[in-house]
């Protein structure tokens, strides 16, 4: 697993493959299609196949929803480190 790449041990990312999840990253930091397809060298088809994968393990059924899904899930997260109680 990438240092950028979202925690695969989160339960509802541990569905996903690991480009899936690299796929979400991006389009969680904005990227659109083509340039996610160009920052993963893949074909914009690819992407677009792993969206839909990925869309169908999250329950969603669109990018949008996906990203929220993910921004909120990730969010939820405890915090660790210097103010951790």
């Amino acid at each position: 697993m990438g240092h950028n790449e979202p925690d695969r041990d989160h339960p509802w990312l541990a569905a996903l493959t690991p480009r899936e999840r690299e796929v979400l990253l991006y389009l969680m930091k904005g990227y659109g299609l083509p340039a996610v397809a160009k920052h993963l060298h893949m074909s914009s088809r690819t992407v677009h196949t792993h969206l839909q994968n990925l869309r169908s393990k999250l329950g969603v059924h669109s990018t949008l929803e996906a990203v929220t899904l993910a921004r909120s899930r990730l969010d939820e997260r405890p915090k660790v480190g210097a103010g951790a109680m």
